[in-house]
């Protein structure tokens, strides 16, 4: 083997790929020497952004072709927008090769300002840089309440005391609101609770004196509106149903479950054989009760039957009535005074009520054509009169009652 060939192969060996490199002797006079070669640490450079793949290194004197240098460190071989030295920008890359993609402290990263509400809408305070926004922040610094979700430009004013839409006015004062948002308030006089339908007023929170509930009938008294129970007589619709009567009972009753008991006067009397029950016969204002006693006997002693009506005066609370209040009474026998009894009111004109009594078989005529008795008011405690005499209506003909 020659000393030429020895000195190939040492080289080979020793320095690298030298295939591309021309065989130049190092000391200058023409000898194969192993000082003639300097190996240096060549790196790949797919993109040609002259830095290369430090994972890709070969060593050689020189160049193992094109696409390779002598700088490492690019993150990323296939992008000539990033290595190291490159300015960091928003693109998605680590353009820097710093380990970080698109970083805070990028060219082209945008401002982002505190928003606590998460409404999409950022309060003055700065919060940092972002390419990418943060979880927290917004991109603008437009809110005018960073504490409420629903405040924020362009949000729509609704009743709820702030200024949704940030344009300084709150509530009724915006023309903007939503007036679905509004309420109809309605004025309550009477402070029961229900207000004049008549009298309302639409406002976001209830004005002074007024309530919710618009359905009182009359709004000028207490003793009357739909939460009310309806009060017999009164003459007034208490429970707002639209008529001043709701006094009737339905179904079946225990007379032993009465409130009130009003007692007979004298037994035998057919107490109770006619009932009137509406009228204000002393003019006190409460409701009293007239009774019909066909079987009555005045004078006592038999069973005559020249009848009676009877006078109870209201209020009437639980248990029994005191003694009836006044009486009238028949005077022929079997004329059934009391048959039908009823509230005429004030027929004379004097300003009080009166009564009107029926005696279906009275005989004055001779024919039982019958009389109804006018009694004029006012009737007084402890009163008693005899029907004869007073004003009545006769009937035409025999039978007649």
């Amino acid at each position: 083997m020659s000393r030429r060939m020895l000195w190939l192969t040492w080289s080979v060996m020793g320095c690298g790929v030298l295939k591309d490199r021309p065989l130049v002797p190092a000391d200058g006079n023409g000898a194969d020497t192993a000082a003639d070669c300097v190996p240096t640490a060549w790196f790949a450079d797919a993109d040609g952004d002259q830095w290369g793949d430090t994972e890709t290194r070969a060593m050689a004197c020189v160049a193992p072709g094109s696409g390779w240098v002598t700088a490492a460190g690019d993150c990323d071989d296939a992008d000539p927008a990033s290595h190291p030295g490159t300015v960091e920008v928003c693109d998605g890359a680590d353009n820097d090769c710093d380990g970080s993609t698109d970083a805070d402290d990028a060219v082209d990263a945008r401002v982002w300002y505190v928003d606590s509400d998460g409404d999409g809408f950022g309060s003055a305070t700065e919060g940092g840089r972002s390419c990418d926004g943060v979880a927290g922040g917004a991109w603008t610094a437009t809110d005018c309440d960073d504490t409420e979700a629903g405040a924020y430009p362009g949000s729509a004013e609704v009743c709820d005391g702030i200024d949704n839409d940030c344009n300084g006015l709150i509530d009724l004062d915006d023309p903007g609101l939503d007036p679905t948002t509004t309420t109809a308030w309605f004025i309550d006089d009477d402070g029961d609770g229900f207000g004049d339908p008549e009298v309302s007023e639409t406002a976001c929170s209830v004005p002074s004196g007024f309530v919710a509930d618009g359905t009182d009938c009359d709004d000028t008294t207490t003793a009357v509106n739909p939460g009310n129970p309806e009060v017999c007589g009164d003459g007034l619709d208490n429970d707002c149903d639209g008529t001043s009567n709701g006094c009737a009972f339905e179904g079946h009753f225990d007379v032993a479950d009465a409130s009130v008991d009003l007692e007979p006067p004298e037994p035998n009397s057919s107490y109770g054989s006619s009932i009137w029950a509406g009228s204000d016969l002393n003019g006190d204002g409460h409701v009293d009760i007239i009774v019909g006693a066909e079987g009555a006997t005045p004078a006592g002693g038999g069973f005559t039957f020249e009848g009676a009506a009877f006078v109870e005066f209201g209020p009437f609370s639980g248990g029994s009535a005191a003694a009836p209040a006044a009486r009238f009474d028949g005077f022929d026998e079997d004329s059934f005074v009391g048959a039908a009894v009823m509230g005429v009111g004030d027929l004379d004109g004097d300003g009080h009520e009166d009564l009107a009594v029926s005696a279906e078989t009275i005989d004055e005529t001779g024919t039982d054509a019958g009389l109804v008795f006018l009694v004029q008011g006012p009737v007084t405690a402890g009163q008693r009169l005899s029907l004869e005499g007073a004003p009545a209506w006769t009937g035409s003909s025999a039978y007649e009652y």
